[in-house]
């Protein structure tokens, strides 16, 4: 709460016999920062320092007659200079509305340390229910804490704080304002201390104070040995100054150090204590200075004034005790005079006996002297004032003070800070009897009716004085003020401990569990596996708060599908399913295994349809696995890549059995024929999930011409492009395996040829009498050796070998030279490439010196060249066996079919060697 207001307080002149005798108001100038102390009274800056509050908002000071210079008549009293705002050091707060008050200039000088008062003549015009008395809108002391004190009636001597009818508005901490907005209090107030100074709770208080409750400020609440709280108003160190009154008096709080009201107190609230005169904080009017005492008590007895004056008259409360004796005497206890009265010369216009006006209202009580039929209040629950009251009587164990009002009629044992338990703890001032305590009540003399259900236990008969009652309410019950058995705890609660004392007993039964009547444990009865308590305070086994009228017929409650719930659920979801060997359906207390060969489904698991990772934890139903699949532990994977599915519920990876040769598979497969290979290119052994293409260099091979089962590398002599093989073209040859192009290893030799699927690049020689560049693809070769030379087995140039003298010739296509035949001469080309011959005309034969020669030795020479051959020519020699080619035999030799010796002469200049075979270089 924020800081309150400031109280302001209007300075004038005290009334009556007040204003030379007490405090004055005062001009006298100091600084609110000066050390305090000043020249105080031996021992008195130890109790001032220890009572009240020096702050910037209220400075005392003590001083002397000599201190300010001998103008006080007093000259040897001690006077307490006090300055004030008026300002509280706690917050002025409304129902939650912070109020601010307006600053006061508040100046008095208060004798102190003066010795015991005695009685006086002048205490007989004293009357604390007459405004006159303290005067209104003026201070009749200050709080400790700088706020001052006012009297509490108003200008028509009606009391404000409790008064019937006639209540000014305060805030929470019973401040008042006046009429300039300055703060005071009418009552002890409440807020003056905080929990931690050990005096009470006061400002610490969640709520608010009121006229009834403001003495809880003094109290606090303490643990007992059970373990409650209890409000108490037994304080160590009680009773605290509160403030010190305009008289020099300290005010002290409310209750003594056993918790008690004060007692013995006279009309203006105070007694002597401590060898001295203090006031005493009461809970009813006056509540702090009644008037400035010391006033009169009911044993007090006073000689007044012989009234032989015609203007003097007994004040309210006295009367003209009878003509011959002219006195004015206090009414006697329990009666009242509203008016007094006076006599003159033995005649009296006022009452004359102790009758005066009449008895005492009940519910008050008339101490001697009293001007109103409701003088005092009865005081508090513990006490009852029938009509005609002298005192206040204390109520007997056993009972409690009547009449109830509404918020005490179940009166509360543990005290509490809430607001409706101030209404509960706040009790009727006025009580006007007492009653025995009814059955499951029980009254400790304190006045209250208190429930024995309150302290947790029952009482079937009247009259109970302590707690225990009959004893404490039994586990699973509950017990009410009104019923004298203890009541089992209904459906839905449970009663845990001793002493409960409402049927919502211990509490409602946890989630997840049901409580029967009568039942001890939040936990009572667990909700039945495959249902869920998801609301506390069920009470039936189905565990649902969906039932009929009479609670008995409930719709149960169902576990979630793909959930499963164990006892004691308190959720339709409490447990997912778990994964994917398992399923849920709705009302499963336990996850069920799935079946061999079957897969689990769910919201995004559908059957027929994938399974989905989004529902793998919640899945509530099963299928047969479908062709092509296989199921394992509730999971459905495809058949495995090679193999296929062709029936349901299959168990193992490889399903039916393998994918046939020229066919594959892919996984899922459901027939072991799924999908043809697909060409020549492509070929599929058993159990293949995926076409395999052929190898550069391969063929494939078994089955039709999309269903190929195998491949094979390329033999050498071919090459297989596209898993086809085909033979090495003519003119080319494949002597390695796995050839991949037409061009296989290359062409074939020179001198060679190479037939279609050769192997060799020398397969076959080109035959006598041709060549071969290279390349050839049959026995043609590239063409016939040229004429003029001839080509032996495997020549590579159409002028292999020249043809080697005159007398030989080398026809076109020949293999071996020919020898001139002998009569016959070589033509064409030059001496070393004839290419045929002529025969000579003229008989002879060739000379060494190239002279052709006639045989008649008669030494002419003819026309045949030199080069005619003859018998006699020298230097020819045989020419060796070949085996010559039948066609040339026949055209040159015309001797067809037979080898046959030939010779050739030697030519001396261009001689060549020959042998079988391959020919070696010229």
């Amino acid at each position: 709460m924020l800081p309150l207001p400031l109280l302001n307080v209007l300075l004038i002149t005290p009334l009556l016999f007040l204003s030379n005798t007490l405090s004055q108001p005062i001009n006298y100038s100091f600084d609110l920062n000066d050390k305090w102390e000043g020249n105080c009274p031996p021992g008195w800056n130890s109790t001032l320092s220890a009572h009240l509050k020096h702050s910037d908002r209220w400075n005392f000071v003590c001083r002397t007659n000599e201190d300010v210079g001998g103008i006080w008549p007093d000259n040897n009293l001690y006077q307490l200079f006090v300055k004030s705002t008026g300002m509280p050091d706690h917050v002025s707060e409304t129902d939650g509305t912070v109020s601010t008050p307006t600053a006061a200039q508040l100046s008095y000088k208060i004798k102190i340390a003066k010795p015991l008062p005695s009685l006086t003549s002048h205490v007989l015009r004293q009357n604390p229910s007459n405004v006159n008395t303290l005067g209104i809108n003026i201070p009749v002391g200050f709080a400790v804490n700088g706020v001052p004190f006012y009297s509490s009636l108003t200008s028509n001597n009606v009391e404000y704080v409790q008064g019937k009818g006639v209540k000014k508005a305060h805030d929470d901490c019973m401040g008042y304002y006046s009429s300039n907005n300055e703060y005071y209090y009418a009552t002890a107030p409440p807020c003056l201390f905080a929990t931690a100074d050990g005096k009470g709770q006061g400002k610490d208080w969640e709520g608010k104070y009121d006229g009834y409750t403001f003495g809880n400020g003094f109290g606090e609440f303490i643990r007992g040995d059970d373990s409650r709280l209890r409000w108490s108003r037994k304080m160590e160190g009680a009773p605290f100054v509160i403030g010190i009154a305009l008289d020099g008096y300290f005010i002290y709080s409310p209750f003594d150090s056993n918790g008690e009201e004060h007692t013995g107190l006279d009309n203006c609230n105070g007694k002597e204590y401590n060898g001295t005169y203090a006031y005493f904080s009461t809970l009813h009017f006056p509540y702090t200075v009644g008037c400035f005492g010391p006033g009169v008590t009911e044993d007090t007895v006073l000689n007044t004034t012989i009234t032989t004056s015609s203007t003097t008259k007994c004040k309210p409360g006295r009367y003209a005790r009878d003509v011959n004796h002219k006195q004015c005497l206090p009414c006697p206890a329990g009666r009242f005079n509203s008016d007094g009265g006076s006599c003159k010369n033995g005649v009296c216009d006022g009452f004359t006996d102790g009758q005066c006006s009449g008895m005492c209202e009940e519910g008050y009580f008339c101490p001697p002297g009293s001007s109103s039929p409701r003088e005092q209040a009865c005081g508090g629950v513990r006490y009852y004032c029938p009509e005609g009251s002298k005192e206040r009587s204390v109520v007997d164990a056993g009972y409690y003070s009547t009449p109830l009002d509404e918020a005490e009629e179940f009166g509360e044992f543990n005290g509490t800070r809430s607001r409706e338990g101030r209404k509960r703890m706040i009790n009727s001032f006025t009580r006007t009897s007492q009653t025995i305590c009814p059955r499951g009540y029980f009254c400790n003399g304190d006045g209250h009716r208190r429930a024995c259900s309150a302290a947790g236990s029952y009482g079937n008969v009247t009259g109970h004085t302590n707690s225990s009652c009959n004893g404490a309410c039994p586990l699973g019950h509950y017990c009410l003020p009104s019923v004298g058995n203890p009541i089992p705890c209904p459906a839905g609660t449970y009663g845990g401990e001793t002493g409960l004392k409402s049927a919502g007993c211990s509490g409602l039964c946890d989630k997840g569990f049901y409580c029967n009547p009568n039942s001890t444990w939040s936990t009572q009865a667990a909700c039945p596996a495959g249902r869920y308590g998801g609301e506390e305070g069920l009470k039936t086994e189905d565990c649902s708060s969906s039932c009929d009228g009479a609670g008995g017929n409930c719709d149960p409650t169902i576990c979630e599908p793909g959930y499963y719930c164990p006892s004691g659920s308190v959720s339709g979801k409490e447990n997912e399913c778990g994964g994917e060997g398992v399923f849920c359906p709705s009302g499963s207390g336990t996850p069920t295994t799935a079946t061999a060969g079957s897969y689990t489904t769910g919201s995004y698991s559908i059957e027929g349809k994938p399974q989905s990772e989004f529902d793998v934890t919640r899945r509530f139903d099963e299928a047969v696995c479908e062709k092509g699949r296989f199921c394992v532990a509730g999971k459905k994977d495809l058949c495995a890549p090679g193999r296929y599915g062709s029936s349901t519920g299959n168990i193992k990876p490889n399903c039916d059995g393998p994918c046939k040769e020229g066919y594959y598979c892919p996984e899922g497969s459901t027939s072991e024929t799924q999908i043809r290979c697909g060409g020549t290119n492509f070929y599929c052994p058993l159990n293949s999930s995926v076409p395999l293409a052929v190898p550069e260099g391969y063929y494939s091979k078994l089955g039709g011409v999309d269903t190929r089962s195998d491949a094979e590398q390329c033999p050498a002599g071919s090459y297989c492009v596209n898993g086809v093989a085909r033979l090495c073209p003519s003119g080319r040859y494949g002597e390695t395996v796995g050839l991949k192009t037409g061009e296989c290893a290359g062409p074939c030799k020179q001198g060679f040829y190479c037939e279609e699927g050769s192997t060799s690049f020398t397969q076959s020689a080109c035959p006598v009498g041709r060549y071969g560049l290279g390349g050839s693809g049959d026995s043609t070769c590239s063409g016939k050796c040229k004429a003029g030379y001839y080509c032996t087995l495997g020549s590579w140039s159409v002028t292999q070998l020249q043809c080697g003298g005159d007398m030989v010739y080398c026809p076109e296509g020949s293999g071996l030279p020919l020898n001139v035949t002998v009569g016959s001469y070589s033509v064409g080309g030059n001496s070393t490439t004839r290419v045929g011959e002529e025969v000579c005309a003229v008989a002879g034969h060739v000379t060494p010196a190239g002279v052709y020669t006639v045989k008649n030795d008669a030494g002419d020479l003819n026309g045949c060249p030199s080069r005619t051959r003859s018998e006699n020519d020298v230097g020819v020699r045989p020419r060796p066996a070949q085996l010559i080619d039948i066609d040339v035999v026949t055209d040159i030799l015309n001797t067809p079919g037979q080898h046959v010796h030939v010779d050739y002469n030697i030519d001396p200049e261009n001689e060549f060697k020959y042998e079988q075979g391959y020919p070696g270089n010229v």
